[in-house]
């Protein structure tokens, strides 16, 4: 089964043993990046920041050695200014826009009063939109390719993943449908969704080692009649 079109990307997903849309969706983020708004005052040194706001003036570019530095002030939606300094992404110079709105995530040096950048993106995120997940994938496979993946990959498999809990066990831990915690993992909302999908596949781990175990048991026990 084709994935897609670009014989890049799929020869990519087969190096990773994906050969269909519900490979797709067991392939789970890594990590996940989160872009809920931290607080922008009273900052510990190395404090995460998460901030929207707008490039304030002009990028500058430096050369130390195999080292670039790019600085430019940003200024928050809140009202407060912070010096962004970003190692070695000299693409910035082209990409930032002055008076853009972006949301900017970094590390802030208390030391030197200014922001390390660990990411910036354009535009405001929405609610719904701030836990971004992070995949593990092949140099010629983009993060952003791949969740466009999982999203037809919901959409061809609804009605065609089945859980494995049985119902019993399901209500009485309170745990989702394999449907929904496979959606909640990849496409979440927020922290508390990642948490609620987890419970349900390692619930499904120990119960299948749980059986499996019982089984060699049984197995065994003939074995010792025979």
């Amino acid at each position: 089964m084709k994935l897609s079109k670009s014989p890049r990307i799929q020869e990519a997903l087969e190096s990773m043993g994906i050969r269909d849309y519900f490979d797709v969706l067991e392939h789970l983020p890594r990590d996940y990046a989160d872009f809920t708004p931290t607080r922008e005052t009273e900052l510990d040194h190395k404090a995460r920041l998460v901030v929207t706001g707008k490039v304030a003036g002009s990028a500058t570019f430096a050369r130390h050695g195999r080292v670039t530095l790019i600085r430019f002030p940003f200024y928050t939606h809140a009202g407060h200014f912070f010096k962004v300094i970003a190692f070695n992404r000299p693409y910035l110079m082209k990409t930032l826009v002055q008076n853009e709105v972006y949301t900017l995530v970094g590390s802030y040096d208390r030391n030197k009063m200014e922001v390390d950048m660990v990411t910036i993106v354009k535009g405001e995120m929405p609610e719904d939109e701030r836990i971004k997940p992070v995949y593990s994938l092949p140099n010629s496979l983009e993060n952003y390719m791949f969740i466009r993946l999982v999203a037809k990959a919901f959409d061809a498999t609804m009605g065609e993943i089945f859980n494995v809990i049985p119902l019993t066990l399901k209500e009485k831990y309170r745990l989702l449908d394999r449907y929904d915690a496979l959606r909640k993992l990849h496409q979440p909302k927020s922290l508390e969704d990642v948490y609620q999908g987890l419970r349900v596949l390692k619930y499904e781990e120990c119960l299948l080692f749980s059986l499996k175990t019982q089984l060699i048991r049984e197995e065994n026990k003939v074995l010792i009649k025979d």
